[in-house]
């Protein structure tokens, strides 16, 4: 991990038999249960229409940039959602097509990303839940770059 982030990666997740008990309960109706906190607001939007369930394993990055999200591949658990805070920042993509399939080979639950998406093809075709704020063809910001040529 870069010099400067911190990372939670041992943390107690739910217990699947409780997941699982939300399967086929509307996000509004759990929502409504929990007095509407702890919810996504309405910018995020589905690009593949396909239901999301599992825990959340969250991320937050400097706006247009995906190292830390790539990083997180590596550590989240199959069947983890990673649920990246990229600010809602929409000029470059935090997600795309390379991500999304090594996710897939990960057994990874999907992604939600406040911030943008690119690869929009390839996340038809997936089999993981995509959630996003928009979509751009332009990729994230390259900090890795900096990190690997410094002394």
């Amino acid at each position: 991990m870069p010099i400067g982030f911190r990372a939670f990666l041992h943390f107690e997740r739910p217990d699947p038999a409780l997941i699982e008990s939300y399967r086929g309960i509307p996000s509004s109706n759990i929502g409504d249960c929990v007095r509407k906190m702890n919810c996504m607001f309405g910018g995020i939007r589905a690009f593949n229409h396909k239901n999301l369930l599992g825990p959340a394993f969250t991320v937050k990055v400097p706006s247009g940039d995906n190292l830390v999200a790539q990083a997180a591949l590596d550590y989240a658990q199959p069947g983890d959602i990673i649920v990246i805070d990229g600010a809602g920042y929409t000029d470059r993509a935090l997600v795309g097509g390379m991500m999304l399939a090594y996710a897939e080979l990960r057994k990874l639950g999907g992604f939600v990303v406040n911030g943008a998406v690119r690869d929009l093809a390839d996340i038809q075709n997936s089999a993981l839940p995509v959630f996003a704020k928009a979509a751009t063809p332009l990729g994230p910001f390259s900090s890795a770059k900096a990190i690997v040529e410094s002394p």
